[in-house]
């Protein structure tokens, strides 16, 4: 953890990138690089190692500072292109969220995490990674999609709502017939 976090982003300073703003897209810290922090870029793969919600996984959109208790997720090999190894772990999240170890917090098993199964597409013996583009893609459009319909559908509860409270009043007002 940095040794000064701050609530307003000065120069040379960094956000200081927690699960909640992974979850809620807010600043809310900074703090100053330093040698022994966790910095990451615009989509590393980050996951949030110990913790209640331990097993989730973020595609950061923002350079910043880690939070200490998150981890950078580094593909060492060019086998795996990251947003679909995005996708392949937050499929995992439930199986990584009840295995975990640690007597007060949780944190994510080492053991369960190097041992989860990742599919790979092949082609001509080697891993396809324009195979995994296309699924991460595919997977981003659904995405998009859903969220569309859940804004949708959050617009209409408010609709109706509204509906309901107007009929309400005009009830008690007497002017229904």
């Amino acid at each position: 953890k940095p040794k000064k976090v701050i609530k307003e982003n000065l120069e040379n300073y960094l956000p200081y990138l927690t699960a909640d703003y992974f979850r809620e897209k807010t600043l809310r810290q900074f703090s100053l690089p330093e040698t022994n922090l966790k910095l990451i870029q615009e989509n590393d793969l980050v996951m949030i190692w110990d913790g209640s919600k331990s097993g989730d996984i973020f595609i950061s959109d923002i350079k910043g500072i880690l939070a200490s208790t998150m981890v950078k997720l580094i593909l060492k090999q060019e086998s795996l292109f990251y947003r679909y190894l995005f996708y392949i772990l937050k499929n995992y999240f439930e199986e990584l969220n009840k295995n975990t170890t640690g007597s007060g917090i949780p944190h994510v098993s080492k053991d369960v995490f190097n041992n989860l199964l990742i599919p790979l597409p092949f082609k001509n013996n080697q891993p396809d990674l324009e195979k995994q583009k296309e699924i991460a893609d595919y997977l981003d459009n659904l995405h998009n999609k859903i969220k569309q319909l859940e804004e949708l559908q959050q617009t209409q509860i408010e609709k109706f709502k509204q509906l309901k409270e107007s009929i309400l009043n005009k009830a008690f007002r007497g002017e229904l017939v």
